[in-house]
């Protein structure tokens, strides 16, 4: 744009002034030209060169941040590892320490243990809400030893013990030391109805060996939840201490209650 200026400026010289003056101003003017063109240049370059050096800096810092941050993860993982690995070997001879125990349980996936009917020829438990033997699998869990209030397990070469829980609250036989049979069901249930004159018969005629319950939890909603209760009729066998030992879902005859009692431990 400043050269097409130039070029004007020249043609109105040179009708004003002749030739010889116009050549020497229009030199003048082009030296000047070039000279500012060469700055401008100069300039642009040293723009776009800054420029690059702010952008490799931020770079530079941008990864050693990231380098900074390397050792904390490692430090976190690798010590994480170790209490991992305590608590693996040394989990189940540390007794007395609940938080110890539930870790230990954790990393094991320990079963659940509900009751134990102990005698010395032969110790049963129920575990999972299966009822076994020493020498018995529950899954990839073996069953050891049974003890009077505990019972050895070993999976993958790892051996711990585990206890039997607290009697639950709000589970009490009418009788001290009677084992109680909780039914949940609802009048509208079929299977529920079936299983009415059974549980009249089995209360009446065991009724020094357990005690009979039936909650309709269609009436009382609040109560099939406490139980857990997902499907009736639900069958819960309670031991004399208050502690659920074993589960049934469905209809459930008289031989299959007995059973379930006698397996427990419980003499009829």
């Amino acid at each position: 744009m400043k050269f097409i200026k130039l070029v004007s400026k020249t043609a109105e010289i040179k009708s004003k002034r002749g030739f010889k003056k116009t050549l020497f101003w229009a030199y003048a003017q082009m030296n000047d030209f070039g000279q500012n063109g060469l700055w401008g240049l100069q300039k642009f370059a040293e723009k776009d060169q800054n420029k690059q050096q702010e952008q490799i800096e931020t770079q530079e810092q941008t990864t050693k941040k990231e380098s900074s941050y390397l050792p904390r993860v490692l430090l976190l993982v690798s010590a994480a590892i170790v209490v991992t690995g305590i608590v693996w070997l040394f989990g189940p001879s540390l007794k007395g320490s609940r938080l110890t125990e539930k870790a230990a349980g954790f990393l094991r996936r320990d079963v659940s243990l509900s009751a134990i009917s102990y005698s010395e020829d032969n110790p049963v438990a129920i575990v999972d809400n299966k009822i076994v033997h020493e020498g018995d699998a529950v899954g990839e869990v073996k069953v050891v030893k049974i003890h009077k209030d505990g019972v050895d397990f070993e999976r993958a070469g790892r051996k711990w013990s585990q206890s039997l829980p607290e009697a639950e609250e709000g589970v009490h036989s009418g009788m001290a030391g009677v084992p109680v049979l909780l039914v949940l069901g609802a009048e509208g249930c079929p299977p529920c109805r079936e299983m009415k004159p059974t549980l009249k018969e089995l209360k009446s005629k065991y009724a020094k060996k357990f005690e009979v319950r039936y909650i309709d939890v269609w009436k009382n909603r609040a109560v099939g939840a406490q139980y857990g209760v997902t499907s009736i009729p639900t069958q819960i066998f309670y031991d004399d201490k208050g502690r659920e030992a074993f589960r049934h879902v469905g209809f459930y005859t008289k031989q299959e209650i007995l059973a379930v009692w006698r397996e427990i431990g419980v003499k009829l």
